[in-house]
C-alpha cells in the first residue's frame, strides 16, 4: 500500500508578547478553549477576557476569521459567580443531586470519585 503524501506548510505565529514561532505543519488542531472573543460579564460591565482574568484571544480570533476558518462557540455551562456576602442563606433550601449520578459518557460505568 503506498504511503499517503503529506502536504506541509510553514507557519509563523507572533504572540502578544512579540514571541515568534516558526513551524512546519502537517496537521494542526488549535484548541483555544474559551479564549476566542472571550467575555466576562459582571452585572452591566462586559469586558474582553478569558477565564480567571486571562487575556481574551481577540487578535487570534480575527486572524482565524480572515483565513475563512469557521468558528463555533460552545456553551460551557459555567454558572454565574455570586458574592456569598450578598446572599441570605437562611432563605435557601438544599437541592440534593442524583443519588446515582448519570455520567456524560456511555463508556463510564461508575463514577470514579466519591460523590460529595
Amino acid at each position: 500500500m503506498p504511503k499517503p503524501k503529506l502536504e506541509s506548510i510553514v507557519f509563523s505565529a507572533v504572540t502578544a508578547w512579540i514571541m515568534v514561532y516558526i513551524m512546519t505543519l502537517y496537521n494542526t488542531v488549535l484548541a483555544t478553549g474559551t479564549y476566542l472573543k472571550g467575555r466576562t460579564i459582571i452585572g452591566t460591565c462586559v469586558e474582553d477576557s478569558g477565564p480567571d482574568g486571562m487575556h481574551a484571544a481577540g487578535p487570534l480570533t480575527d486572524s482565524l476569521l480572515k483565513l475563512g476558518l469557521p468558528l463555533r462557540r460552545f456553551k460551557t455551562g459555567t454558572p454565574p459567580r455570586v458574592n456569598a456576602r450578598t446572599v441570605d442563606f437562611d432563605e435557601m433550601e438544599v437541592q440534593p443531586g442524583d443519588e446515582i449520578p448519570v455520567p456524560f459518557s456511555y463508556s463510564t460505568e461508575n463514577p470514579v470519585l466519591p460523590q460529595l
